[in-house]
């Protein structure tokens, strides 16, 4: 699960068609609702407080994920993120240009929506810390899975 979260956080900027690692060593056993949120939460927190010290880290050459945010009660995970650009260079409409990326990657079979069923958030900034976009993938935003 830390390899997927990783790389989630790595490429939901960029985009780019970085392999997402699943974490095969445990084996599944049927949870209940609240045991498996447990888990979750547990787990998230461990790659948080893991994680937060080795950032910042590169996404791209515009691009740094510069902290991540878990927070257990809202289901949700929270990625920073840096661009090394000025608000000026970067075209009206950005966030929601980047919208449908952003729900495809974390909708897709290994993402933290669908896989997880957390909700995912991207802060971008700009070079001189202001607020970019918020990018929003939560659950009900995934298409239905037809089995």
């Amino acid at each position: 699960m830390k390899k997927t979260l990783l790389a989630l956080a790595l490429s939901s900027l960029s985009f780019a068609a970085l392999a997402q690692e699943t974490d095969t060593s445990e084996t599944e056993i049927p949870q209940d609702d609240a045991a498996l949120a447990e888990q979750q939460c547990t787990e998230l927190k461990a790659f948080e407080a893991d994680i937060n010290p080795k950032l910042p880290q590169r996404v791209d050459n515009l691009t740094e994920v510069f902290r991540i945010l878990v927070n257990c009660e809202t289901k949700s995970v929270t990625y920073e993120k840096r661009v090394a650009a000025d608000r000026r260079s970067i075209a009206v409409g950005f966030g929601a240009r980047k919208q449908p990326e952003h729900t495809a990657l974390h909708c897709s079979e290994n993402g933290l929506a669908r896989a997880q069923g957390w909700t995912a958030i991207d802060v971008l900034y700009d070079s001189q810390a202001s607020r970019l976009a918020t990018l929003v993938t939560a659950p009900k935003d995934c298409p239905a899975v037809e089995e």
